[in-house]
């Protein structure tokens, strides 16, 4: 949940990177060995969301998306920008070759939450070297190496203005959470175990981190993000009040305050949300 306030002044941008090897992950007992797909948005059965993003470039063109920028737009991040019919709350990013290497949420000023907030990009090689990173805008991945990897293999959270050095890494395998702040939540079918960072019952939703993880067969294949704003974009989920339980054991206090202006969006990095058992 993005809030106003001094805690989240430094949270600029979330990255999700991919490795340029693959990493031989499962993210439940049925799927294969990478992330296969890149969806976004829960919905009930069988008329759930779940929708598909295009992830190179072609694709993005053929499904109505339009470039709004080059590859070095800002210098927060890299990627050639896209959307589609002016909907800013999904902005997909693509390498220099026309590969996914990012998404997106740009939240107006208007907002209660007017930072940016930035979802895939690739990684090629180890994440402190900052010249790896500008190869996004350069070399770009080849069509063999996004066969392999599909959508990414390791997720990182930017908590920083520097795309290249500030971060959080995320653990592959739920056990690796042990002795985190991430704190253990309730399992959802079609969504997974839910982790939050660092809440309790009695916090102050001005420092509700923005990322939720989802874990499945003990692997992580999927997050999200929760906003303090109402966002009217279709790719959000509105979650009442009432329903913060399905997801939490004991909601914050303060979230009952926030009836009306809550907005998520789940993201998925397989293209079977349905087999998400926890």
């Amino acid at each position: 949940m993005i809030m106003q306030g001094k805690a989240i002044t430094n949270f600029v941008l979330i990255l999700v990177f991919l490795a340029n090897t693959s990493s031989a992950l499962f993210f439940n007992r049925f799927k294969a060995d990478h992330w296969d797909d890149l969806k976004l948005t829960w919905g009930l059965l069988p008329f759930g969301h779940f929708n598909s993003m295009p992830r190179t470039v072609v694709d993005a063109v053929r499904e109505g998306f339009v470039s709004v920028g080059n590859c070095d737009s800002d210098p927060n991040f890299r990627g050639i920008p896209f959307i589609k019919d002016g909907d800013k709350s999904v902005v997909l990013l693509y390498d220099t070759n026309g590969y996914i290497a990012g998404i997106q949420t740009m939240l107006s000023s208007g907002d209660r939450c007017s930072e940016v907030i930035n979802l895939i990009r690739p990684k090629y090689g180890k994440p402190e070297k900052t010249s790896k990173h500008s190869t996004i805008c350069t070399t770009g991945r080849t069509s063999k190496q996004f066969k392999l990897e599909g959508t990414g293999s390791l997720l990182l959270i930017q908590n920083g203005s520097n795309p290249e050095m500030d971060y959080i890494k995320i653990p592959m395998k739920e056990k690796n959470l042990k002795g985190t702040k991430w704190v253990r939540e309730k399992c959802f079918y079609t969504m997974g175990r839910h982790y939050w960072y660092d809440i309790s019952k009695d916090m102050d939703c001005d420092n509700f981190f923005p990322v939720f993880l989802l874990y499945n067969n003990n692997k992580l294949n999927g997050f999200g993000w929760a906003l303090g704003a109402y966002l009217p974009s279709s790719h959000m989920e509105h979650p009442s009040s009432s329903s913060l339980s399905w997801f939490l054991t004991e909601p914050p206090t303060c979230l009952y305050e926030r009836e009306g202006s809550l907005s998520t969006m789940h993201i998925y990095l397989t293209n079977s949300p349905a087999l998400n058992f926890c």
